[in-house]
């Protein structure tokens, strides 16, 4: 049951990466999730681009100004686990 339920997060993960890696690089940029917002109006307008830039900047473990899988992963199972427990 552990085995399938983690198979299914980390698929689920993947998807949602591939989602937000809208060129295929393997990364995800401040550009990349400003036009995923920006099909959302009413959404995109809550934001200015710098707290696009602080989404990343939160996540992007190399400092090079994108997500990688890994980075993403790691951001996303850390915000589960700390919401988990705050509960």
């Amino acid at each position: 049951m552990l085995r399938t339920t983690l198979h299914l997060h980390n698929d689920t993960l993947r998807k949602a990466f591939s989602f937000f890696d809208r060129d295929n690089s393997g990364h995800i940029c401040k550009d990349e999730l400003m036009a995923i917002f920006n099909t959302f109006e009413d959404l995109f307008n809550m934001f200015d681009p710098t707290d696009f830039e602080n989404i990343i900047a939160q996540a992007d473990l190399n400092k090079d100004g994108c997500l990688s899988y890994d980075e993403f992963v790691q951001f996303m199972t850390a915000e589960l686990d700390s919401e988990f427990y705050n509960v």
